[in-house]
């Protein structure tokens, strides 16, 4: 019989030699005719048999006794790993110490015991991904604006103010990480001549695929193709496809006590090649609300329009050029 010693298992062999082993179940102990068993080499996992024979032992009544293997081996030291497979079980492993200096036929005293595959049954789950809010690509900053979610009805504004490390004061200045953002930009274009406020108060959130935070060259530095001034930090929104050409419409109106009334809208249009932009605002409650306040458009009639925006809460209209430029003209009176 083998003398067995722990972690391996040592076989005396004689010249061309047998090793008898037996296959079966880990938990019920029944025989596994069904297994395969394998040899391969411990330094590198080769195989060296690939499917060793079962045979099928039997009682006088003829139920099965035992499922055995056996293992033709050359009479040299080596070291051997025996490994037995079958659907449903887990792989078993044994390792296997040939001793060449030894004779005779011999029968491991351990079967290769195989268990059962533990089934785990498990109640349905939902399972939520995040999304990434904020990531780096190249020297561009990106935040992912169907990571955050706003109530109905928020503006970009409420979005940008959920983006981490930035911050907005009530002047509408945006700060990333503590330093000013010199412009916002739309679509990698500048929008109502650099004013902020207006993009910010009356562009939808969910309009917004991304925004992006980057320092850009100017026009001069893109066409000699070098830095020839400073860059400006700038933070790009970019709009998702569906919203990237067409119209954006945003119109509000409230009522209060004492007679206090408010009423504006917005409108976007623009394609690849243009677009524009009509906004008008009128109430009774000391808000203004334009490109850049209503002290930047021009007299009329020889009247101080600043001065009517103030008192009698009109209503003012303004439009792009193709060149994207404010034209600071009064085009309609509401």
């Amino acid at each position: 019989m083998l003398i067995a010693w722990l972690p391996y298992l040592s076989v005396s062999l004689l010249g061309q030699s047998l090793v008898i082993g037996k296959v079966r179940d880990g938990f019920l102990k029944i025989p596994l005719p069904e297994a395969r068993v394998s040899l391969l080499l411990a330094k590198d996992s080769s195989v060296v048999v690939d499917s060793v024979p079962i045979q099928k032992i039997r009682r006088n009544d003829g139920t099965l006794s035992s499922a055995q293997f056996m293992l033709n081996m050359k009479k040299e030291t080596c070291k051997y790993l025996l490994r037995a497979t079958l659907e449903g079980y887990e792989d078993a492993w044994m390792p296997l110490n040939i001793d060449g200096g030894n004779e005779g036929a011999w029968m491991l005293d351990e079967a290769l015991e195989l268990r059962k595959i533990k089934e785990n049954k498990l109640s349905t789950a939902v399972v939520t991904a995040t999304r990434v809010k904020m990531y780096y690509k190249g020297d561009t900053l990106v935040y992912n604006a169907d990571a955050f979610k706003l109530p109905d009805g928020s503006m970009l504004d409420e979005l940008i103010r959920q983006m981490p490390g930035v911050t907005m004061n009530e002047e509408g200045e945006i700060f990333v990480n503590g330093r000013k953002v010199d412009e916002l930009l739309l679509g990698s274009r500048s929008f109502m001549n650099g004013n902020k406020k207006v993009l910010l108060q009356n562009l939808p959130y969910f309009t917004v695929k991304d925004i992006k935070i980057y320092d850009k060259r100017s026009d001069l530095s893109e066409a000699f193709g070098r830095d020839v001034d400073a860059r400006k930090y700038v933070m790009d929104v970019n709009l998702k496809k569906e919203y990237s050409r067409g119209y954006i419409a945003n119109m509000e109106a409230a009522g209060g006590t004492s007679h206090r009334w408010l009423g504006r809208g917005f409108l976007l249009g623009f394609t690849d090649r243009w677009r524009y932009s009509i906004m008008g605002n009128m109430n009774n409650v000391n808000e203004t609300l334009g490109a850049e306040g209503c002290q930047v458009l021009k007299r009329l009639d020889n009247q101080d329009w600043s001065s009517l925006c103030q008192k009698k809460k009109k209503a003012f209209v303004y439009h792009f050029s193709l060149s994207n430029a404010l034209q600071r003209e009064v085009l309609r009176q509401i």
